[in-house]
């Protein structure tokens, strides 16, 4: 082909070919470029997903903490700020069951206070010793704690139990003021999941927010009981 262009158009073959050959040259380095450039499109749109991802969660998050403290400044009743605080740690944490557990006056057993997603058949077991199954183990230890699979570790105390509840891994943080443990607060996932950092922060964030409202509950029933103390305390006296 090339020498028939060659003599139909008077150009020496020779000097075709070095223009076919730098033509090709250029046409690489063309595709090169384009791909670079595509691959960097690539990367920013992946970018911001990324940062969406992240803004979307990061919402939720304050959404939920909103709430809350919406709810414990209209009132004074502790089932009510605690439902709101599991409500908010199922929604923001994204599954469907978490439950608030506080210790007795004895401080040796846990009470299921609040809930929500659990079945009724779950909650006939309300109790549970301290040091024992993993929420037992995070009020005595201070520390929180988690399953990943509830099939692969045997820390859960009744995970047969746990497994007709569909309950598949669960991450458990004490609700902690000024050095006092009160209780705890556990969400329960219907899948097996690795929980990150960030899932544990913001359940600890969650855990903070209802451990102060349930101390300034407490300090507002105690100051209460004391006003009226002291009012029967005078209305006797005057008598």
């Amino acid at each position: 082909k090339i020498k028939k262009i060659s003599s139909e158009s008077d150009i020496e073959v020779s000097k075709l070919t070095s223009a076919l050959e730098e033509m090709n040259v250029v046409s690489k380095k063309n595709i090169a470029a384009r791909e670079t450039h595509l691959f960097s499109i690539v990367s920013l749109i992946s970018n911001l997903c990324c940062q969406k991802h992240q803004l979307d969660k990061k919402n939720i998050e304050i959404s939920g903490l909103f709430e809350i403290n919406k709810t414990i400044i209209s009132t004074m009743d502790l089932r009510k700020v605690l439902m709101s605080i599991v409500k908010a740690a199922a929604s923001t944490m994204g599954v469907k069951k978490c439950s608030i557990r506080l210790l007795d006056e004895k401080g040796k057993t846990l009470i299921m206070t609040t809930s929500i997603g659990l079945s009724k058949e779950y909650l006939k077991k309300t109790e549970i010793r301290v040091g024992k199954s993993i929420v037992g183990k995070v009020v005595k230890q201070k520390k929180t704690m988690f399953v990943s699979n509830i099939d692969e570790d045997n820390q859960l105390e009744d995970a047969v139990r746990a497994r007709k509840e569909n309950i598949a891994s669960l991450l458990s943080v004490p609700l902690i003021f000024q050095n006092r443990v009160l209780g705890a607060i556990t969400i329960y996932s219907t899948k097996p999941h690795k929980y990150s950092q960030d899932e544990i922060a913001l359940l600890c964030n969650l855990a903070d927010q209802a451990t102060i409202a349930i101390e300034n509950i407490r300090l507002f029933v105690l100051k209460r009981e004391g006003i009226i103390s002291i009012t029967q305390s005078l209305a006797e006296t005057i008598e």
